[in-house]
């Protein structure tokens, strides 16, 4: 696990750990693929180090926070993939040494240290330095701790007593990420929800941490790309992450321990302070330019998009602010340590799955049917309780998929995501309408402008209409798989 932020703030946490007198060595890594990134795409970094007069090849596959890696010392700089021990893997690469060309380096300053935390063992390194692809590079400040031996709870509650009262990030972003952002001009790709597997014999414990791993993975996956603010997809999964887990802690809410409301509260408020960024994200990338498609007039729409734009930049800075907040830091290290501690069940916690999904998707389902009961007279606002209701159903389908094999539930899962999205693309203009009220608050042309903004999505929601009543119908019609 890494901490990113100012080197001052990095190097005090560091001395606290007792890492005054450890020996700092210049580090020179330079990592290998093919031109089209064969390896990174069946997720391997191949790299060739010198550190302290020392050549080795390291092959590494990650994913999330857990590293395989095979290192060998070699006497030359030479990076070929043979010279790697005999138990790595080999054929799982399907090249060889000719096919790699140098696609990007780091050269950093390192410093080491171990602590003992409780009962465990870590390892903590300080990295300052930079990122070379060519003519780019970035800048490298991070403390990435990786535990050696021992309760990974006890690495958890370390990291988080060192969070307590600082503005630094946490996440698994590596260097070799980083710089395949570089080499292909653009943020690698968002990690979206991971697929969850469940069985009837595993107890709501077992699933309650399941589902809390997956939340607190696709966090951390997805704060570097949050961050950048490049990618919008990076704030739209740390969205859907939090979401999930606001899901999770209302569906096995009889079974939990009261501080699990506390931590929804917190996911509640982060979620808040993702919302205007992900809104003004979808008016400047989407609303605004389809107008433009669609108008067949002269209107100028340059300066309202201006506008959306200077606020942008503040609501960006505000996902940068979030992810350095200490509370936030808080919640995600409690679920970290939930994840391994398993112990937000109070009630029932040995209960099987088999026996609680049914009644909870009924449960689910009736509420649904009830919000969106006469569909096609429902107002707005009423028609946004029906989407509230839906995304609730449908990520407790997702959850329990697969205690439920059968192509009918794909097709009703289906269904369900489908309507979602139209419901979406229809609350997506009622927020677009509200936002560029607020964004010209009257001011002459622009408002002008807003105005003919709001009069093409109202005939869009109009033609809209006929299509999310038959998908409505569709789904109130539909057996549902759990039956």
């Amino acid at each position: 696990m890494k901490l990113a932020g100012d080197s001052d703030d990095l190097l005090a946490i560091f001395r606290e750990l007792g890492g005054v007198d450890t020996v700092s060595s210049e580090v020179l890594s330079t990592y290998y693929d093919t031109v089209d990134g064969r390896l990174w795409r069946k997720g391997f970094t191949f790299r060739l180090r010198a550190r302290r007069g020392q050549d080795e090849l390291t092959l590494k596959k990650e994913k999330g926070f857990v590293r395989r890696e095979w290192t060998s010392r070699i006497d030359e700089p030479v990076a070929s993939i043979a010279r790697l021990p005999q138990q790595a893997p080999h054929g799982d690469l399907g090249l060889g040494s000719s096919g790699l060309v140098p696609l990007f380096a780091s050269n950093v300053r390192r410093r080491q240290t171990r602590l003992e935390a409780n009962g465990a063992l870590i390892e903590v390194s300080i990295d300052a330095g930079r990122i070379f692809a060519g003519e780019r590079h970035t800048r490298v400040s991070e403390l990435e701790f990786e535990l050696v031996g021992g309760p990974v709870q006890d690495m958890l509650h370390c990291i988080r007593a060192l969070l307590s009262g600082r503005r630094l990030s946490a996440h698994t972003c590596s260097k070799a990420a980083r710089g395949m952002a570089m080499v292909n001009d653009a943020m690698s790709a968002c990690s979206k929800a991971p697929k969850l597997q469940v069985h009837r014999a595993d107890t709501v414990d077992d699933a309650v941490r399941l589902i809390i791993a997956g939340v607190a993975t696709h966090i951390l996956e997805n704060i570097s790309f949050a961050t950048d603010g490049r990618d919008p997809e990076g704030v739209h999964q740390l969205r859907v992450a939090l979401r999930r887990f606001r899901s999770t802690i209302r569906l096995f809410r009889a079974y939990l321990d009261p501080r699990a409301f506390s931590l929804e509260e917190e996911a509640r408020l982060a979620l808040r302070r993702l919302g205007r960024v992900r809104d003004l994200d979808v008016l400047i990338s989407e609303t605004i330019p389809r107008a433009l498609k669609d108008s067949d007039s002269d209107h100028d729409f340059e300066v309202l998009l201006d506008i959306a734009r200077e606020q942008i930049v503040d609501a960006r800075s505000d996902v940068r602010r979030l992810v350095v907040d200490p509370r936030f830091n808080s919640f995600l290290l409690d679920l970290l340590i939930i994840w391994q501690c398993c112990d937000l069940v109070k009630h029932y916690r040995d209960t099987p799955l088999g026996r609680v999904a049914t009644p909870l998707l009924r449960k689910y389902h009736g509420k649904l049917l009830k919000t969106g009961k006469n569909f096609a007279k429902l107002t707005g606002r009423q028609r946004h309780k029906v989407r509230i209701a839906l995304k609730k159903l449908r990520y407790a389908c997702d959850f329990f998929r697969t205690l439920y094999p059968g192509e009918s539930t794909n097709v009703y899962i289906g269904k369900l995501a489908d309507l979602q999205k139209h419901l979406g693309r229809f609350n997506d203009v009622i927020v677009a309408e509200r936002m560029i009220a607020d964004l010209c608050a009257g001011e002459g042309k622009t408002a002008i402008n807003a105005e003919h903004v709001r009069d093409i999505y109202k005939i869009r929601l109009h033609a809209l209409e006929p299509r999310l009543v038959r998908k409505w119908k569709r789904i109130a019609q539909t057996e549902p798989f759990w039956q």
